[in-house]
């Protein structure tokens, strides 16, 4: 006989004797315990004026919150765009300016890779003007500069 059969078969001698045993008056007792507090929270959250009647005004200023951060946001996504677009347009133009002055033609920066950190190196002013004085959290630069264009991977 399993768990069940035993609780049941202990439910039927116990029911016909007068009184309750200790284990029906503790769980009663629970029971009453937590609709007792249940029952507390409740007066108590309608005694301080806690009634759910302030979500509409809760709700209004918090999306009203949200529409100004928003706006501050998509400010200063905006900005950050132009200074991207300023830095792109110094970088390009101080490589060229570079690869000139090098006798190099910038698509064949692979064949001299020599070139690779004075190249590097003369963009790194402009890089750190733009992070320090922004709010962005980092700038890079992406160069097509494979050394060995034949090697695998």
């Amino acid at each position: 006989m399993g768990v069940l059969g035993n609780a049941a078969r202990l439910w039927r001698e116990e029911r016909p004797k007068k009184g309750s045993s200790l284990q029906r008056r503790l769980i009663a007792f629970f029971c009453l315990l937590a609709v007792s507090a249940v029952l507390l929270f409740a007066l108590l959250l309608m005694a301080f004026g806690i009634t759910g009647s302030g979500r509409q005004a809760v709700y209004g200023y918090a999306e009203t919150e949200l529409q100004h951060f928003s706006e501050s946001l998509s400010g200063d996504m905006g900005g950050l765009s132009l200074v991207g677009l300023d830095l792109a347009r110094g970088i390009s133009g101080s490589c060229e300016a570079f690869f000139k002055e090098q006798g190099v033609p910038g698509s064949e920066l692979a064949a001299h890779p020599e070139l690779l950190e004075p190249l590097l190196s003369a963009q790194m002013p402009s890089l750190l003007s733009v992070s320090e004085n922004n709010t962005c959290g980092g700038v890079f630069i992406l160069l097509d500069a494979t050394v060995d264009p034949s090697a695998e991977d």
